[in-house]
């Protein structure tokens, strides 16, 4: 069963995520993180690393593109960076956002990703849009077909991969999660504050709104 049937499944699920991911290669997201095994004997390490993307249907889909163990070998970022390109390359994708912790390695990893040095910051939420010089080189403003009827410069999916660099986005309940337990250090927060903070935003529709 383990060297025919799940080999064969594997081949036919990954051929059908394929397909689907064909029309949003260049527009899908990641996100990514480290987790523990408490079930085994001893517990085990894994990474993975998940694909989320709209299909050509409008459905938003969410698929595991890879999940492997992390115990034989040392979580330096550029392990993780290492990682990340084999997934991207390996599924042929382009992906225009990164989610994960705030980890320092995994921070790391993201600018090595973006080519960047360390004294850099990672791109952070910003949007590309075509205000490039050299982008406007590449496409003729007298050119009608490189042009929406309103003016706008179209962007070729060709050239995603080049003039939007991977986004990186720090999850935000694991930053809110960092700002909680830092709060509960401080002597000035206390614990019935907090709990008037937590019931105005479960009580209120538009507290709850954000």
């Amino acid at each position: 069963m383990t060297k025919v049937l799940f080999p064969d499944f594997y081949k036919r699920v990954r051929g059908e995520v394929e397909n689907s991911l064909k029309t949003a290669s260049r527009t899908c997201a990641l996100t990514t993180d480290g987790w523990t095994s408490t079930k085994s004997n001893p517990p085990k390490n894994f990474e993975t690393v998940t694909c989320h993307y709209i299909s050509s249907e409008w459905q938003i889909n969410t698929v595991v593109l890879e999940t492997r163990t992390t115990d034989s070998e040392s979580h330096t970022a550029e392990t993780l960076r290492d990682h990340l390109q084999h997934v991207i390359e390996g599924w042929r994708i382009s992906p225009v956002g990164i989610t994960t912790d705030n980890a320092s390695n995994i921070s790391k990893a993201i600018k090595l990703l973006q080519n960047l040095d360390e004294d850099q910051e990672a791109v952070q939420y910003e949007t590309f849009l075509p205000d490039d010089p050299e982008l406007s080189a590449d496409i003729s403003p007298s050119d009608d077909d490189a042009r929406t009827d309103s003016g706008e410069i179209k962007i070729d999916d060709s050239l995603l991969s080049t003039f939007l660099p991977v986004v990186h986005i720090r999850c935000f309940a694991h930053t809110l999660n960092l700002a909680a337990q830092a709060a509960l250090k401080l002597r000035s927060v206390s614990l019935n504050n907090m709990r008037i903070i937590v019931k105005y935003f479960c009580k209120s529709t538009l507290a709850g709104e954000f």
